[in-house]
């Protein structure tokens, strides 16, 4: 959530904007990429950058594979061929 990165900044002294993002799958590195691009225009000096996910409930799983949203082999193929969790080739 926004209060999570806000306090984080807070905690640090960071100062800049402080933000969070949500694309999904790609929020970490779409992150990691306006970090980058902030940085290459010049708009600062240095960026944190980072994302995490949080699966905790049984439940979500047993969705999921109802679903058909698990890997059907069980191993994750971010971004390769041969993946076929969540979207196909994520």
């Amino acid at each position: 959530t926004f209060s999570t990165a806000n306090r984080i900044s807070y905690f640090f002294n960071f100062t800049g904007p402080s933000f969070t993002l949500d694309t999904a799958c790609s929020s970490s590195l779409y992150a990691i990429h306006l970090a980058c691009e902030s940085i290459r225009h010049g708009e600062c000096t240095l960026a944190v950058a980072g994302g995490t996910n949080l699966s905790l409930h049984p439940a979500k799983y047993a969705t999921l594979c109802a679903t058909g949203f698990m890997a059907s082999d069980g191993l994750c193929h971010s971004f390769s061929e041969g993946g076929d969790g969540y979207v196909p080739g994520e």
